[in-house]
């Protein structure tokens, strides 16, 4: 049984939760997020070919783009989600540079070591979405962004 139908369905409620209810920072995660996994999904991030046999660079490309924007996030946002949120996205593209650094690495641990991070990412965001209005309605909001 595939796990993607599930994890489409969780990005979908919380990247969408994120955008019709998060603050500048929740929203602009979200909209990154988007465009990485449509992104990635245009590169076959469901049927890499060769599945994971060797670096899909187009795919390790998107991820590093990924990382430098939620490292900017983290480091911007007034918010401490952002920084577990971003590294777990640093951790998907090392996993790439894992593998050019070691071609041994089995394709199935490579591709497992790619995809788990999102699983945590979505969760962060709706959490975070989710502290944001609770933050919000007792009163207590924070600015959105770091002054610079």
């Amino acid at each position: 049984m595939s796990l993607v139908p599930w994890f489409l369905a969780l990005f979908g409620l919380s990247t969408g939760y994120a955008l019709w209810r998060g603050g500048g920072p929740e929203r602009v995660t979200a909209a990154v997020f988007v465009a990485g996994v449509l992104a990635s999904v245009t590169v076959g991030l469901f049927r890499i070919p060769g599945d994971f046999a060797t670096v899909p660079i187009r795919l390790l490309t998107i991820d590093v783009l990924g990382a430098i924007l939620f490292a900017w996030i983290a480091i911007r946002a007034n918010r401490l989600w952002t920084i577990p949120f971003a590294a777990c996205q640093l951790l998907t593209a090392l996993a790439h540079f894992a593998r050019l650094a070691d071609p041994g690495i089995i394709p199935k641990g490579y591709m497992f070591l790619t995809v788990i991070w999102s699983w945590p990412m979505v969760l962060l965001l709706a959490w975070g979405t989710y502290l944001y209005r609770e933050r919000k309605r007792i009163g207590r909001p924070l600015p959105d962004w770091k002054p610079s």
